[in-house]
């Protein structure tokens, strides 16, 4: 933000909230990071200062109000990319997500993970042992204990998996650390904390700053962009595993299904297929 509004020519002012009286004056553009209940009311008083909203939910845009759509919107994309990295890195396509039994979000990106690695191995069947049916999926409970924990492990290892997407929401499991200690390489939508050194590979996140830079001229001439997808990113942390010309490849998968090239194959509001 700091480089676009100096290259405007505009001041850059952080606020924590709007003013009381919600009176916004000689302010060209408001970039919106935090939920305002009255985000929609204010931008209606004020039609001469642009707003773009930031993963903000439950906003509908205006000729005034840009709204980039909340993070939740790209589980389907994420895991897709997720799918498609982890058979692009791994050897015979021995991939497998971790995802979170009985739920919707569960049921997204189990269907789009497989979907995103058969988009880049086909059919993903290997010439050595195991001849399991890649690319795998294992479900666990959220509150799972230890010895569940191990048993999917367990499970992991006699299937000879070597690259695992994790669902977000399952970093707090203490399976992450178990899948290292058996040397299986990991990719997520969050990074852990403390991320496995030399096997969290990548972390597919949202890349809030790409769209704000893509939409900001238009939005500098007075023109709202409506509601707008947010694109994803790859932050490598194994560059030996994913290298930058895979990581290339990534980036084609990226912009493809940002513009719409690409379906994952999945409804992410009812974890049904599409």
């Amino acid at each position: 933000m700091t480089i676009l509004a100096a290259e405007a020519g505009l001041q850059l002012d952080t606020v924590p909230e709007f003013p009381d009286d919600g009176l916004i004056d000689n302010i060209r553009i408001v970039v919106v990071l935090t939920q305002v209940e009255t985000l929609a009311d204010l931008a209606a008083a004020s039609p001469d200062t642009q707003f773009i909203a930031v993963a903000l939910p439950n906003l509908s845009p205006a000729p005034n109000l840009t709204v980039i759509a909340p993070v939740s919107d790209l589980t389907d994309d994420q895991a897709f990319l997720g799918g498609y990295l982890s058979a692009l890195i791994s050897d015979e396509w021995r991939v497998a997500s971790i995802t979170e039994a009985g739920s919707v979000l569960g049921d997204t990106t189990r269907i789009a993970f497989a979907n995103g690695a058969k988009f880049f191995c086909g059919l993903c069947r290997p010439t050595l042992p195991p001849y399991s049916r890649y690319p795998l999926d294992f479900q666990i409970d959220r509150g799972a204990g230890s010895a569940e924990q191990s048993f999917l492990l367990d499970e992991l290892s006699s299937n000879a998996v070597e690259v695992a997407y994790l669902q977000p929401g399952l970093l707090d499991l203490e399976l992450g650390g178990m899948m290292v200690e058996r040397g299986i390489y990991l990719i997520g939508a969050e990074t852990p904390e403390l991320a496995p050194a030399s096997k969290w590979v990548a972390t597919i996140d949202p890349d809030p700053a790409r769209v704000l830079v893509s939409i900001w001229p238009a939005v500098m001439n007075g023109e709202s962009q409506g509601m707008l997808q947010m694109p994803l990113r790859v932050s490598v942390q194994e560059p030996t595993k994913l290298t930058p010309g895979r990581l290339q490849f990534a980036q084609e998968l990226i912009r493809d299904l940002y513009e719409g090239f690409i379906d994952t194959g999945v409804d992410p509001e009812t974890g049904q297929p599409q």
